[in-house]
């Protein structure tokens, strides 16, 4: 039986992506909005909880992506593009040992 134990991570269903990532598929994706600047601040860190517990397990075969998705325009605000080339440049250095859960990390600018 599989473990249903909710994640927190900075609002984000982190629940239904560890049950997601804790199985085998295809393609899983997982989505992380990010709009006002208190937001922007918080992103970086949104993520720590998962050094203790990962989103995925050493069994997972699945292609997942993370996608950051910022509701406003990322060229507009300076510290909201920091925040995700931090988050980008970390994931290619695979600094922490829940990367090897995502196949990718993607950016999108909802511009709204």
């Amino acid at each position: 039986m599989m473990q249903l134990a909710p994640l927190v991570i900075g609002g984000v269903l982190a629940w239904v992506a560890s049950l997601s990532l804790s199985v085998e598929a295809a393609k899983v994706a997982l989505v992380r909005p990010f709009a006002s600047r208190a937001e922007t601040t918080a992103v970086r860190s949104s993520f720590d909880s998962w050094r203790t517990h990962a989103p995925c397990n050493t069994a997972f075969t699945g292609a997942a992506t993370l996608f950051l998705v910022y509701s406003q325009d990322l060229a507009m605000n300076p510290e909201a593009e920091a925040a995700v080339n931090d988050i980008i440049s970390n994931f290619s250095a695979k600094t922490e040992t829940w990367h090897s859960c995502f196949e990718n990390v993607t950016v999108l600018s909802a511009g709204l």
